[in-house]
């Protein structure tokens, strides 16, 4: 069923973006004493780059699903524009922020960037791929019945279950 796909994957997207967010803020805590033990006193002025880029890991970790799902949805295409059409208008976003305020700056418009993709993509899934009809079908195959539902999805894509 395509709508229990989707509840799945929400569920599973909100349960590894608290995990990963419980793991990424807990991992702040000892980063700064872990580069100057690992890399020494000269890189001490990347510690606060780790900062600003502690929402990445988080921001990823509810997107896990995301390229999946698109997969068994048979949308790459729709994944494949959503992507290249956010990376060709975040050039110059992303150009003017590393004049205007460095790494930093790069590093909050990336962030931002990557956000406005997965929600698109959140968004995208969420409209585009509702099941608009199912078709049940009991087949009798060596003696045993095998329930076939065939769901299509907004008239472009058919997706089988087969259940025995």
């Amino acid at each position: 069923d395509i709508v229990k796909l989707k509840m799945s994957f929400y569920k599973v997207s909100v349960i590894s973006g608290v995990i990963v967010s419980i793991l990424a803020l807990v991992a702040l805590i000892p980063a700064p004493y872990l580069i100057k033990l690992f890399y020494g006193e000269s890189y001490e002025k990347s510690i606060l780059l780790i900062y600003y880029l502690a929402p990445l890991p988080i921001r990823s970790g509810f997107a896990v699903g995301i390229g999946s799902l698109f997969r068994v949805l048979n949308k790459l295409k729709a994944a494949l524009i959503i992507n290249v059409s956010l990376i060709v208008l975040g050039i110059v976003p992303v150009y003017l922020t590393i004049r205007g305020f460095g790494v930093v700056g790069m590093i909050i418009v990336y962030i931002i960037w990557l956000s406005v993709s997965n929600l698109i993509s959140f968004l995208y899934i969420n409209q585009r791929c509702v099941a608009i009809n199912n078709i049940s079908v009991k087949i009798k195959i060596n003696e045993r019945m095998i329930n076939v539902t065939i769901f299509i999805i907004q008239k472009t894509m058919i997706n089988c279950c087969f259940n025995t």
